[in-house]
C-alpha cells in the first residue's frame, strides 16, 4: 500500500498537455476523468497514441479502472490515509471489494491522491517520464542514445517515439 500523487486530467486533455503535467509532477502516469469514471493511464500507453497519431487523451485505451471512494467508505472501514499499511488488511478488502487496484481518496488543484495496491505499482508511477518511448509490444522507455539511426529500439527494432 503507498499514496501518490498523480495529475488528474479531463479527457478532452491534449496527449502532449498530459506530457506535460506528467513532467512537471515528474509522474510517469495520469487519472483520467470521465463523466462516470476515473482511468490511471501511463505515460507508455500516451506515447503509443500519439505514435498512432492520436491526440487526446480520451482516445488512449485503458483497463485500469480508479475508483472514487467516499469519506462515509474511508470512515466505516477504519482505513489508514496516512500509512495505509497500517491498515493492509482493510485497504484490500476495500480494493476487492470495488474491484480496483487504485483508490482516489482525494482530489485538488488538478492533483489526485490515490492508494495503490503495492508498492511495485507506485514505484512504477512514481518515477519522472523518460524522453523516449520504444512503441513496441513491450512499451519501454529507452536511453535516447541507444536509438539506432532509423529511430529503431535497439532491443526490439520497433519504432521509438521521444517527446
Amino acid at each position: 500500500m503507498e499514496i501518490t500523487h498523480l495529475p488528474i486530467l479531463g479527457a478532452n486533455v491534449s496527449l502532449k498537455d498530459s506530457v506535460k503535467a506528467m513532467r512537471i509532477q515528474q509522474r510517469s502516469a495520469v487519472v483520467r476523468e470521465g463523466p462516470t469514471n476515473l482511468e490511471l493511464i501511463k505515460i507508455t500507453k500516451i506515447f503509443k497514441a500519439l505514435g498512432h497519431n492520436l491526440t487526446k487523451l480520451s482516445n488512449v485505451n485503458v483497463d485500469q479502472p480508479v475508483y472514487r471512494s467516499t469519506p462515509a467508505e474511508i470512515s466505516s472501514r477504519d482505513l489508514d490515509l496516512k500509512k495505509p499499511n497500517n491498515t493492509s488488511e482493510a485497504w484490500n478488502s476495500f480494493m476487492n471489494s470495488v474491484g480496483s487496484d487504485y483508490i482516489l481518496i482525494d482530489a485538488y488543484l488538478g492533483t489526485a491522491l490515490i492508494v495503490t495496491r503495492h508498492e511495485g505499482q507506485s514505484g512504477e508511477i512514481e518515477t519522472s517520464p523518460a524522453d523516449c518511448y520504444c512503441l513496441g509490444p513491450d512499451e519501454h522507455s529507452i536511453p535516447p542514445a541507444t536509438i539506432v539511426p532509423s529511430n529503431n529500439c535497439s532491443r526490439c527494432s520497433s519504432d521509438v517515439l521521444c517527446e
